[in-house]
C-alpha cells in the first residue's frame, strides 16, 4: 500500500482532506477518532490507558500496509515525529501532507466549533504553527530587540499578562497536561515576538508556565533548529 502521512495543526482539515480523497481499498488511522472510540470520552480527550493500545494499532496498520500492494493508508497526526517518520521511512512508497490552511482560519473554525476544550486546542494551534510556519525564521535586529524592550515595560503587556495569567487560574499549562498542578511564573509567546512581532499582544498566542517548563521549551526550540540546519529529513509533500 502507498503510506500518506497528513499533519497539520487542530481545525486545519485533515480529516475531511482524507475523507474526499480516500476510495473503497484505503485504510485510515486517526488517534482521536479511535481514541473516542475504544475509550467512549469526548473527541481530543487524552486518555493514558488507552494511548499505548493506540499505538500499537497504529504500528500494526504500518506493518500490514507494507505488505500488500492495493490501496493506501492514510496517518492522520498532528505533529511529525521523529518516531513516526521511522517507522513508515523504511517504506518505499511513502509520502506526506502537510495542510496549508492558515493560522487565521484554523482559529475561525475553532470559535465556531463545538469543541469542549477550545482553550487548549488554541494553544495547540499557535504551537504547531510556532513549529513548522513561525519560529523557523527568528529575526534578530536592533530594531526588533528595542521594540521589544520597550513591549516588556508597555502598560499594554502587562495588561495583558495579567489577563493571560487569570484565564489560566496561574498555573502552569505545560504542567496541567500531566495532570500536575505548578505555579506560573511567566507568559510564554508560543509563537515568538521574534517570529512574528505582530502576535505579540495576541491573548491566543500566550501561555503561562513554570520557569521549569518555559527553559524546556527554549532549550528543545533550539535543538529542533539546530538539528533542522544541520541534518534536515526530506520528505517527500504531495499537493491537494
Amino acid at each position: 500500500m502507498r503510506i500518506v502521512v497528513v499533519y497539520g495543526a487542530p481545525m486545519s482539515g485533515k480529516t475531511t482532506y482524507v475523507n474526499e480523497v480516500m476510495q473503497d481499498t484505503d485504510l485510515v488511522f486517526d488517534y482521536d477518532a479511535l481514541t473516542q472510540a475504544i475509550t467512549n470520552s469526548q473527541y481530543q480527550q487524552h486518555n493514558d490507558s488507552a494511548h499505548k493500545l493506540v499505538m500499537d494499532i497504529r504500528n500494526k496498520m504500518i506493518d500490514h500496509a507494507k505488505q500488500i500492494t492495493e490501496g493506501t493508508l492514510y496517518l492522520i497526526t498532528t505533529y511529525l515525529s521523529y518516531m513516526l517518520q521511522d517507522k513508515v521511512e523504511t517504506h518505499f512508497n511513502t509520502q506526506y501532507k502537510q495542510m496549508d490552511t492558515s493560522l487565521e482560519a484554523c482559529k475561525r473554525r475553532l470559535s465556531v466549533s463545538g469543541r469542549h476544550n477550545k482553550q487548549h486546542v488554541m494553544q495547540v494551534i499557535h504551537e504547531w504553527y510556532g513549529k513548522y510556519i513561525y519560529n523557523k525564521g527568528l529575526i534578530d535586529s536592533d530594531e526588533l530587540t528595542k521594540e521589544t524592550k520597550s513591549l516588556y515595560k508597555s502598560k499594554d503587556w502587562h495588561t495583558l499578562r495579567y489577563m493571560a495569567l487569570e484565564r489560566d487560574n496561574h498555573l502552569c499549562q505545560m504542567c496541567l497536561r500531566k495532570h500536575k498542578y505548578t505555579d506560573a511564573e511567566l507568559v510564554h509567546h508560543i509563537i515568538y515576538v521574534k517570529s512574528d512581532f505582530q502576535k505579540a499582544l495576541d491573548l491566543d498566542n500566550l501561555m503561562c508556565v513554570c520557569s521549569k517548563c518555559h527553559n524546556r521549551i527554549h532549550a528543545k526550540d533550539e535543538e529542533e533548529v539546530f538539528t533542522t540546519e544541520n541534518a534536515e529529513r526530506k520528505v517527500r509533500t504531495i499537493k491537494l
